[in-house]
């Protein structure tokens, strides 16, 4: 007698609920093994696996929105039916809440075409300028910490509509404006690539797969002190901006990627240059003075880092405030970075006379001193009436020096002659 043919395996789950997930895009690996586990086969099972909404939360919170779906297109009761439609509306209000940070930062990832250059506008004052650019990389970092409402941020667990919203957001604008504004945009950048490398590589979204991921995203930077940079642009998101994710899990990378690699190299350190080339610039220098050349301000600028120990950069951002026999004293608006990322002003001095004794500060303040009134911007020494350049004694051979001890010939305004006593010419410009 022939043996009865074994019945077909039951697949779980079966071709209808697979069919209706997938219309409904609810079709995700994720769900389909769940499904597969507990041999979930139709809609009515998948009704009956949970018994409320909380204990869907409780058990398998990938299940909430295929269960709820299950429960609305079904015979349930209507309590039930209540349950379901309030767990859509809560699962629908969290998904808008963290799609929309993600899709911005996915969406600042991307490559963007060239612009076309704009017009340069009128020249302002630097510093002026440099907190311009620190308010509006604060509004920027708060309006970003901000799209994480509720579940993290400078605002976690508040309301669209909660009247502490306004406080809150001029609290921590006034904050981050304290720092550099070229570092809070890096951290910016930093934050909206992990965003969008978490989107693009994880699954669950546990707490233990968010570690792995954020240590791969670390590790995997390509520069030398790229993933230590990138472990302090996250910690400052973290700490600033309230913006949670597991960083304390992940060991901050070291200082050096040489540390690694066990090599003992030699110590490099710079070398000082030699008196008899500073003596050399420097007479190049005067002949300089004598021939008003105009490059003679680029090697006096050298010359004065050399001397007075200073950063090129600092050059830049430095006003002059008074002088003395040997130096003058300026003001930098922006001073060298720190670790808490502020930088403040702060006060320098440079020196006057160089090896030959001539006079290498007198040369950068007037070309300073002839911007300024040609430029007509306030860059006099604190709104003196009298320039700085008067107080100032002549260079011995300088054409300057004696065209500024000659009387202003009529019909010659101030500035003209400041101008014109300092050397300088508006085709320079």
């Amino acid at each position: 007698m022939a043996a009865a043919p074994a019945a077909a395996p039951t697949v779980c789950p079966g071709p209808a609920l697979r069919q209706q997930l997938r219309e409904q895009g609810l079709d995700s690996p994720q769900v389909l093994r769940w499904l597969r586990d507990e041999d979930v086969e139709t809609r009515e099972d998948l009704v009956a696996t949970f018994r409320s909404a909380p204990k869907v939360l409780e058990v398998a919170p990938c299940m909430a929105e295929a269960w709820a779906w299950a429960v609305r297109t079904g015979d349930s009761p209507f309590l039930a039916n209540e349950e379901a439609r309030q767990l859509l509306r809560r699962l629908r209000e969290a998904s808008r809440a963290v799609v929309r940070p993600i899709a911005e930062a996915i969406a600042r990832t991307r490559r963007l075409r060239a612009k076309r250059p704009r017009p340069k506008a009128k020249a302002r004052p630097e510093k002026d300028i440099d907190q311009e650019g620190r308010e509006a990389a604060a509004r920027e970092a708060v309006r970003r910490s901000l799209l994480w409402r509720p579940q993290t941020g400078v605002a976690r667990g508040l309301l669209a509509d909660d009247p502490l919203l306004g406080p809150i957001r001029a609290i921590y604008e006034r904050r981050i404006a304290k720092f550099e504004a070229r570092g809070v945009w890096a951290a910016l950048k930093v934050l909206d690539s992990w965003t969008a490398y978490r989107q693009e590589y994880m699954g669950s979204g546990s707490e233990l797969e968010t570690v792995v991921a954020l240590t791969n995203f670390v590790e995997e930077q390509q520069a030398a002190t790229g993933p230590l940079s990138t472990w302090n642009k996250l910690d400052w998101v973290r700490r600033h901006l309230k913006i949670e994710f597991p960083l304390h899990e992940v060991p901050k990378p070291s200082r050096k990627a040489a540390e690694d690699t066990g090599v003992v190299a030699e110590v490099e350190q710079a070398v000082s240059i030699p008196p008899e080339y500073l003596v050399a610039f420097e007479e190049c220098q005067r002949r300089m003075v004598i021939a008003d050349d105009w490059r003679r301000v680029a090697l006096a600028a050298g010359l004065e880092v050399a001397y007075s120990l200073v950063r090129v950069i600092h050059m830049n951002r430095s006003g002059f405030l008074t002088q003395s026999k040997l130096v003058c004293w300026l003001e930098a608006f922006r001073g060298k970075g720190k670790r808490q990322g502020a930088r403040k002003p702060f006060k320098r001095a440079m020196i006057r006379h160089g090896i030959t004794g001539l006079d290498i500060a007198d040369v950068i303040f007037q070309a300073w001193d002839a911007w300024s009134r040609h430029r007509r911007l306030p860059l006099t020494a604190r709104g003196d009436p009298e320039p700085l350049a008067l107080k100032l004694p002549a260079v011995s051979g300088a054409t300057g020096s004696a065209a500024r001890r000659r009387p202003a010939a009529s019909g010659t305004t101030g500035s003209e002659t400041a101008a014109t006593a300092s050397g300088f010419r508006s085709d320079w410009l």
